[in-house]
């Protein structure tokens, strides 16, 4: 029987190969634009609703936001998060107010906040994101259920200061560098309320210490207690986000010292979203 462990896969042994590397990447690409192509005729030809009564987004779109178009996992995806950051809300009695201003930061689609729509519907909402293209189908399709606006790669937002009493970023910390990520934490502080909660999620340990995962990155999170990782560039890149957008991670000690200095953190919560990213509970003073 062949020893397993000294075998490689494809893709490992082409990466020794630049020239078939580089040949592979784009079959894989080709492969992947057909398929949305067809997805997409299939979107246009059936009906677009979804089982929330709500209009679908396009499959890019889902994929930009989920990175998967399959409607089904998108779906799910955005109630497991909305379920996630309820309980939150409901544990300290918010989701039963009425009339919260609240901000989804990075909305995308507005794949989660579709879920407060129909199921905490005495709120008022926003989305921010500065994908264009998202945020036009929002204002197309989800018009009359929340204010939909583009934010640039930096600060600052279009909104006053002290105006939400919610900011949600769910996948946003986890892809952006640390320079972006205190410009936007300082900014987020800005527009929440004294007193107001914000939500933002991480990639703690529940994905860094993970087996298989790079023992050098990991080294590095253990030292520094942050790490960005490019990995998804070029032909790589499916879904076409800007190059700033990549991979970060955090530790929990990072979050205390670093994140205390614009937030007073009330919990972490490890595997708290989708029972893989970690959610970070914050409030301003």
């Amino acid at each position: 029987m062949p020893d397993k462990s000294n075998s490689t896969t494809l893709r490992e042994r082409l990466r020794e190969n630049p020239i078939a590397y580089f040949v592979y990447g784009i079959l894989r690409r080709l492969i992947f634009e057909f398929s949305m192509t067809v997805s997409q005729l299939v979107h246009l030809t059936k009906d677009s609703t979804g089982e929330d009564g709500l209009p679908l987004p396009p499959p890019r779109l889902r994929y930009w936001v989920h990175g998967d178009k399959d409607i089904r996992s998108f779906m799910n995806g955005g109630e497991h998060v909305y379920r996630d950051v309820d309980s939150i809300l409901s544990a300290r009695e918010n989701s039963t107010a009425v009339d919260l201003k609240f901000l989804d930061f990075g909305c995308g689609c507005g794949r989660v906040l579709r879920n407060f729509f129909t199921k905490s519907p005495n709120h008022r909402y926003w989305g921010s994101d500065l994908d264009h293209a998202c945020i036009a189908w929002c204002q197309q399709h989800l018009g009359d259920r929340g204010d939909w606006r583009v934010n640039e790669a930096e600060p600052p937002l279009s909104f006053a200061s002290d105006f939400f009493d919610v900011v949600v970023a769910n996948s946003l910390f986890t892809h952006i560098d640390e320079r972006m990520q205190l410009l936007w934490l300082e900014e987020l502080s800005r527009v929440l309320k004294p007193g107001g909660i914000a939500i933002f999620s991480v990639h703690g340990e529940q994905v860094w210490r993970q087996p298989g995962f790079d023992e050098g990155i990991k080294k590095q999170i253990l030292q520094d207690g942050f790490h960005f990782l490019v990995n998804n560039i070029g032909i790589r890149n499916f879904a076409g986000f800007p190059d700033f957008y990549q991979t970060s991670f955090h530790s929990r000690q990072y979050v205390g010292s670093v994140w205390s200095e614009y937030f007073k953190i009330l919990d972490y919560i490890e595997s708290g979203v989708e029972a893989h990213q970690s959610l970070v509970v914050l409030t301003k003073p």
